[in-house]
C-alpha cells in the first residue's frame, strides 16, 4: 500500500506544468488526502495527481470554471443511452460538495417510437445524466470515486470508455433494486467489434454481505497497461484482469485505445421490466439519485534520473 507523501504537494504542482492542468486548485482542496492509495505505483516512479482528471465538486454551479474545464454533459458522439436511457444536461447538478445524477420521467412527447433493444421493445423513458472527462487517458495510471449508488433499478456506473466505442473498462456498475444486486456491484472489460465479434467482455462480481447501494464506497482501478488492469473497492483488491488469459482479444489489441472517465445512470432493458425504475422510483429522492463525493486520478511518472 502507498501512503500518499508529504513530497505530493510538490509533485502536484510538477504535474500541473507536465500535463498542462492549469489553475490546479490549492492542496486544501483534496478531500481524499489523507486516503491511502491502496496500489504502489510502478517501480522506480511515483503517483502524481492529474487535475485534470480529479475533483472535489466543492463548487456551487456546474458553471464554475472548475467543472468546464474538466467534464462535458453528455457522450461525445451523442449517445443518448442504453435501453430506456435518455441522457439530460438538466438531471445532473452541483451541491453540497457533490456531483448528484438522477432519474426522472421523461414526458410522454419526447420519446420517440419504441426499438427493439436485446429482444426487448421499449421507448427512452427515463431521463438520467452522463458526465465524463474532457481529456482522455491513458495507463500507467491509478483512478478511483468515492461515490453513493441509487436504490433503484438504475444502474449507478464509474466507468472509462474510448471515443471509438471499441474498448471499455467498468470499474463498477450497481443497480439498488433487488438485495442480490444490491450486495454484488460488477466490474468488467470489454472490446467491441474485434475479429467480427460484437462485444467480448467477462463480467465479474464483488460478493459481499452487505449493500453497497445508498451509502459511499470508493472504487477504483489500476490500469498499468494494455493488457493488465486491477479493480479496488474500499482500498481492497477485489480483481486482477490479465486479459489476454481471461478476456481474449482475437486483434491482439486489448486496452489499446485511449479513454475517457464517465458518471452516470442508466435504465437496462436487459433486465425487462426489472430494469426500467417505476415513477414511485423516481419520484423518491432518498432512492433516485447517485451522489460523486470526489473522484482522483494519480499519474505513475518515472523519478529523474533513474
Amino acid at each position: 500500500m502507498m501512503r500518499i507523501p508529504d513530497r505530493m504537494l510538490l509533485l502536484t504542482a510538477a504535474a500541473t506544468l507536465l500535463l498542462g492542468a492549469a489553475h490546479a486548485p490549492p492542496a486544501a482542496a483534496q478531500d481524499w488526502r489523507d486516503i491511502d492509495v491502496p496500489r504502489d505505483p510502478l517501480p522506480g516512479h511515483d503517483w502524481v495527481l492529474d487535475w485534470s482528471v480529479s475533483d472535489s465538486f466543492n463548487y456551487s454551479d456546474k458553471s464554475d470554471w472548475r467543472f468546464t474545464r474538466r467534464w462535458r454533459e453528455g457522450k461525445p458522439d451523442g449517445w443518448l443511452g442504453p435501453g430506456a436511457t435518455f441522457f439530460k444536461a438538466g438531471n445532473s447538478f452541483l451541491v453540497g460538495g457533490k456531483l448528484t445524477i438522477f432519474g426522472s420521467r421523461v414526458p410522454e412527447a419526447r420519446r420517440g417510437a419504441p426499438r427493439n433493444d436485446h429482444g426487448f421493445f421499449t421507448d427512452r423513458n427515463t431521463h438520467t445524466a452522463y458526465i465524463t472527462s474532457k481529456k482522455q487517458l491513458r495507463p500507467p495510471l491509478y483512478t478511483e470515486v468515492r461515490m453513493k449508488a441509487s436504490s433503484t433499478p438504475l444502474s449507478s456506473n464509474f466507468w472509462l470508455l474510448s471515443d471509438d466505442n471499441e474498448t471499455e473498462i467498468d470499474v463498477v456498475e450497481i443497480y439498488g433494486d433487488t438485495d442480490w444486486f444490491r450486495r454484488h456491484p460488477a466490474h468488467n472489460a470489454h472490446f467491441f467489434k474485434r475479429g467480427g465479434n460484437g462485444d467480448i467482455n467477462r463480467q465479474g462480481h464483488h460478493t459481499t454481505d452487505r449493500r453497497w447501494d445508498n451509502q459511499y464506497h470508493r472504487y477504483g482501478v489500476f490500469w498499468q497497461n494494455d493488457r493488465y488492469c486491477e479493480i479496488f473497492y474500499d482500498g481492497d483488491l477485489v480483481r486482477q484482469m490479465w486479459l489476454p488469459g481471461q478476456i481474449p482479444d482475437p486483434t491482439g489489441q486489448y486496452l489499446n485505445r485511449s479513454m475517457r472517465l464517465i458518471f452516470d445512470l442508466e435504465a437496462h432493458t436487459w433486465r425487462k421490466q426489472a430494469g426500467v425504475p417505476s415513477d414511485a422510483d423516481l419520484a423518491d429522492w432518498g432512492r433516485n439519485n447517485m451522489q460523486v463525493d470526489w473522484v482522483r486520478t494519480y499519474r505513475s511518472v518515472g523519478r529523474r534520473g533513474r
